[in-house]
């Protein structure tokens, strides 16, 4: 970055010395605002050339170290300007945990601070406060870094900012949850009870059998079942406030086809006969049909919370351990490792979107199946070594 020189008001003659009281000023520009438009600070009141460069030259230093070269702005009024920046950009789910965070924990404790002040000392006072005073979990504090750490980010791709000072603060550390899952009897004694009492039955069993996410479940539409070909097509999905629908999955690999067993596909095509044709029926004109497998009963997307409320009285009723919706897709991957599936196989079901994170989600279960197969292994290793003796 470089600073262009100009003398403000001098009307002598360039031929001669200049004998006026003109000063001198100089203009840099630091990069583009939101909008893309070129920002551009100027200081002036200099008496001579050389003291307008000692000054930018001084100027272009503080920036190179991270401090803000124009007229200061506080975090406030830069949370201000990159929330409004991310609305629509970014899935809603995003865009309200970030302007929830900003608004709830960082405006409050950061927020009245120039932005160019903030030093990595500060951040980790927050998080301190965070853990101690308002007793936040290292789960909610890490989302929080995260929220700041991208925001501070774009404070430098915007020209506010150097460098992000919240990148030099160590990411909060998280204990890995213990993840609960239900072995074989569990799952035929939860779902002959959800058959039995609950509308939300087919929900349950494609999570067990299929492993999908309760938004994707909540999502799915008929026209991506092929029943005859037995899969599903994961291609849409229902947030988590149940109010809108993302064609964007958690991840690339979210989009995806997931092949279901013929048992499966005959409980889907049945459930879709009787029981959706019934309660079509029942709600006549109040009926609104959006193709979804797992609908209202008048067509409209579910509210989760309804679906959990049936879930955990179905889980009191078949006297099984209390675990998650999402615990439900932990169960089937698990079942599947137990079968000795390959993991990449199970990483592909699951939507992952690599299978380091399969093998580092499920690695409670691996020892076993490595005790499993060491045994297998010795058994016909010398089972082999004796018929040679």
């Amino acid at each position: 970055m470089k600073g262009s020189y100009r003398k403000r008001g001098c009307k002598c003659d360039k031929k001669k010395k200049c004998t006026c009281r003109a000063t001198w000023s100089f203009s840099v520009s630091p990069g583009k605002d939101p909008d893309g438009k070129r920002r551009q600070i100027t200081r002036s009141g200099f008496k001579t050339k050389r003291e307008a460069e000692k000054a930018c030259a001084a100027l272009i230093t503080e920036y190179e170290q991270g401090e803000m070269v124009e007229k200061e702005i506080t975090l406030n009024e830069f949370m201000d300007l990159w929330i409004k920046a991310r609305e629509g950009r970014v899935k809603s789910v995003t865009y309200a945990r970030d302007s929830s965070h900003t608004r709830l924990h960082i405006k409050p404790f950061l927020g009245r601070k120039q932005l160019s002040k903030i030093k990595a000392l500060h951040i980790e006072h927050f998080f301190k406060h965070l853990s101690l005073e308002k007793d936040l979990s290292n789960r909610t504090i890490l989302d929080i870094h995260t929220v700041l750490k991208t925001a501070l980010k774009t404070a430098t791709k915007w020209g506010y900012l150097s460098k992000n000072v919240a990148s030099l603060v160590d990411r909060p550390k998280v204990d890995k949850k213990e993840i609960l899952i239900w072995d074989n009897s569990e799952t035929q004694v939860f779902l002959k009870n959800a058959e039995e009492t609950s509308r939300y039955y087919m929900a349950f069993l494609l999570a067990l059998t299929t492993g999908m996410r309760q938004g994707e479940i909540l999502g799915l539409r008929w026209k991506d079942v092929d029943l005859e070909n037995n899969y599903i097509s994961v291609r849409q999905t229902l947030t988590h406030d149940g109010k809108n629908f993302n064609t964007q999955t958690k991840t690339s690999a979210g989009n995806r086809l997931i092949s279901i067993d013929k048992n499966t596909s005959k409980k889907l095509e049945n459930y879709k006969k009787n029981f959706l044709n019934t309660e079509r029926l029942k709600a006549g004109p109040l009926y609104k049909d959006m193709d979804l497998v797992i609908p209202s009963n008048i067509g409209t997307p579910v509210n989760p919370r309804n679906l959990l409320r049936s879930m955990a009285s179905i889980i009191k009723k078949s006297n099984v351990p209390r675990i998650s919706f999402h615990d439900l897709r932990h169960t089937h991957a698990s079942l599947l490792l137990k079968q000795d599936v390959h993991p990449k196989i199970v990483s592909e079901r699951l939507g992952h979107a690599n299978i380091r994170i399969t093998l580092d989600t499920y690695s409670h279960i691996l020892p076993n199946m490595q005790k499993d197969t060491a045994e297998q292994f010795g058994k016909s290793f010398y089972s082999m070594s004796s018929n040679t003796l």
